[in-house]
């Protein structure tokens, strides 16, 4: 026996677009303020310092080899060691130096930026794992053909083969908001 009944409508494209974007919003980490302020072209302070680890990561991987390298060539060239005898230490040295430089340059331009940068398209998750002995898994959304990579938990949240609007970090291409269209 049936006391009531009541028809339930399927939900709206526009419902549905707000659930998926409630989920993404909750996956990586951002705020619907936050996304009002990037379709308006601007970055949040909050949005911006999502560089700051890789900068200070960067002063560290580059910086430290500088001064190391600097001490340990004034302290050997004093003692007498030739130019030559120093030449493969100075270059592993100097490399550490230009990624780590490169890695800070590309976190304060990001720091720097006055606008996010914008990619709109279908969309899709890829995940790669690296070979050897230490097996790491990366997750991705690609949007347009750009790859942005994405924690874990996040990855899950992106429906493939719909189209988004994805707001990042100019030169390091993280995301820091994304919506479906």
């Amino acid at each position: 026996m049936v006391l009531s009944a009541e028809e339930i409508s399927p939900p709206s494209p526009s419902q549905i677009r707000n659930s998926l974007l409630e989920i993404l919003a909750s996956a990586n980490q951002f705020t619907l303020e936050d996304l009002d302020l990037n379709r308006n072209g601007e970055l949040s302070t909050a949005q911006r310092m999502k560089a700051l680890p890789n900068l200070i990561l960067g002063f560290i991987f580059g910086g430290i080899p500088l001064v190391f390298g600097f001490f340990t060539l004034n302290g050997l060239l004093t003692q007498g060691v030739s130019g030559t005898a120093l030449l493969m230490p100075m270059l592993i040295l100097l490399i550490f130096a230009l990624i780590g430089g490169f890695m800070a340059f590309n976190a304060l331009s990001d720091l720097l930026a006055a606008s996010p940068m914008v990619t709109e398209g279908v969309g899709h998750k890829e995940k790669r794992t690296s070979r050897g002995k230490n097996k790491s898994t990366r997750y991705y959304y690609v949007v347009e053909g750009v790859s942005f990579q994405v924690q874990k938990n996040a990855f899950a949240a992106l429906v493939d083969g719909e189209k988004y609007r994805v707001y990042a970090l100019p030169r390091t291409k993280r995301i820091v908001t994304i919506e479906p269209l």
